[in-house]
């Protein structure tokens, strides 16, 4: 079984950035070079599962020319794997194949925009983010930087993000900061982009700044229905603000995430402390399921 998979996956053509807008099946004859994709039903899901947990199995194993190849033949199976497309863009970068493991986060995006289940799965499309983050700082390059972005000639707040995610793993603060400010302005409402974005400066000793992020995320997490998120919940604490409904009430959190003034001084962080960004997952085992 497992040699069957590897040969399928290293029969495949290179070439995995394409349009979403043409349709997941057309996204996978140009992914594949016409090879399968559009056949199958629900075989075809079960034979992509299979094929993506044996990737997964070589390449916690540090066997990744073959977790790439297994990757590949999960996409081949299911185009709308968009999950596979994500560790095939963990395996390139392993590998040092910086460009194709940004077109692989790329496609895995424009994969998820595809279904429901790609666009609810939020927490998903973070990790496809980071990926595509340390892919495009390991490549050390600004173009391969350029790459990584949705749309260069209007950056989105994701662009914005992966951007802010790049300069801090170079371990550039000013302009990490700069990038996320940009991500927060351009959508105020991201939960995700709060929550980084606060608990970054609180790492940095800007424990003024990180405050209003700090508190937003926790509103937003709240708003949604979620369970209280404890590295928020952590980082509110250690700046000196207690969490609890008293902020949900709040009403300057309405606005755009811009601190207008210094906020009371709390403790702040050892000074200059500098965290480089750890992208990789706790295992990548937990969570393919």
């Amino acid at each position: 079984m497992i040699s069957q998979v590897l040969r399928m996956g290293r029969s495949l053509g290179a070439g995995l950035r394409a349009s979403a807008a043409v349709g997941v099946c057309a996204l996978s004859l140009g992914l594949l070079g016409g090879a399968g994709g559009c056949a199958g039903g629900q075989d075809m899901v079960t034979f992509a599962g299979e094929s993506r947990q044996q990737g997964i199995k070589l390449y916690n194993e540090g066997n990744f020319p073959d977790a790439t190849a297994a990757f590949t033949n999960a996409i081949r199976q299911d185009p709308r794997d968009y999950q596979s497309y994500y560790y095939l863009g963990r395996s390139y970068t392993s590998t040092h194949q910086y460009h194709q493991a940004v077109q692989a986060y790329h496609t895995a995006l424009d994969v998820m925009a595809q279904s429901l289940a790609g666009r609810e799965d939020t927490i998903f499309r973070q990790k496809v983010l980071d990926g595509m983050a340390a892919a495009a700082a390991a490549g050390n390059s600004p173009e391969l930087e350029r790459a990584a972005m949705q749309d260069r000639r209007q950056p989105t707040v994701e662009d914005a993000f992966v951007q802010a995610k790049v300069s801090r793993i170079h371990g550039d603060v000013d302009s990490a900061i700069e990038a996320y400010t940009k991500a927060a302005l351009l959508d105020p409402t991201n939960l995700y982009v709060a929550k980084e974005f606060g608990m970054y400066l609180s790492e940095v000793g800007q424990t003024s700044r990180a405050a209003p992020q700090l508190k937003r995320a926790y509103v937003l997490n709240r708003r949604a229905g979620r369970m209280e998120d404890p590295e928020v919940v952590a980082a509110l604490r250690k700046i000196g603000i207690i969490p609890g409904p008293a902020l949900l009430e709040e009403k300057d959190l309405a606005r755009p995430p811009v601190p207008v003034g210094p906020l009371p001084a709390a403790e702040d962080v050892a000074n200059g402390f500098k965290k480089t960004f750890q992208q990789q997952d706790a295992g990548a085992s937990t969570a393919g399921q």
